[in-house]
């Protein structure tokens, strides 16, 4: 009888340890199957920041290129400034060389009133030389009228000195009209001189 009880016991103490280890096996896989979970889970978080990663470092080389672009824009803004710089200037020398050109206009324009002036006094002076050439003519007219009346040698003397005086006379209208093509010359050469200055 206690044999009996004893391997019962026994019996009963190999299942309770049988049950026991199932219990403890279905719990080891059930921890088994959480590392595994977390195993998996480490792998996606890691492969989450390894993507972080690079998307940072996309980031990083995206403030790079801007960066490099503001450097860019920033020398082109100063080339800019520079040409604008260049242009003042530029419009600062047109300036002066209109002030210039006005100076010189006015000074055309006085040399054209002296000019004026000049011919001005040349046609009076003209005009007096044509009057006395009218009143020597009249007088040659009165020496000859005269000279009929004389001996013929004073006649030939007299023609001859009216002669003298007529030469005298062309080589006052040469003189005259030389002096009509250097007026000439002149106008013309201010009509340039103003065609330049526009």
């Amino acid at each position: 009888m206690e044999g009996s009880k004893f391997q019962e016991l026994v019996l009963q103490q190999l299942q309770a340890l049988t049950e026991g280890q199932k219990v403890l096996t279905e719990r080891l896989e059930v921890v088994e199957k959480g590392q595994q979970r977390l195993e998996n889970g480490m792998g996606g978080l890691e492969n989450r920041m390894d993507s972080l990663g690079n998307r940072m470092g996309d980031i990083e080389n995206r403030m790079d290129d801007l960066g490099n672009r503001m450097d860019g824009l920033e020398n082109r803004m100063d080339d800019l400034g520079n040409r604008m710089d260049g242009l003042e200037n530029r419009m600062d020398d047109l300036g002066n060389r209109m002030g210039d050109i006005e100076n010189r206009m006015d000074g055309l324009g006085n040399r054209m009133s002296d000019l004026e002036n000049h011919m001005g006094d040349l046609k009076n002076r003209i005009g007096s030389l044509e009057n006395r050439m009218e009143t020597v003519e009249k007088g040659l007219l009165k020496v000859e009228n005269y000279v009929e009346n004389e001996v013929i040698d004073k006649v030939r003397a007299l023609f001859d000195s009216r002669e003298v005086h007529e030469d005298k006379l062309r080589r006052i209208a040469n003189k005259l009209e030389s002096i009509e093509i250097d007026t000439g010359y002149l106008v013309t050469k201010v009509a340039k001189l103003e065609k330049a200055a526009k």
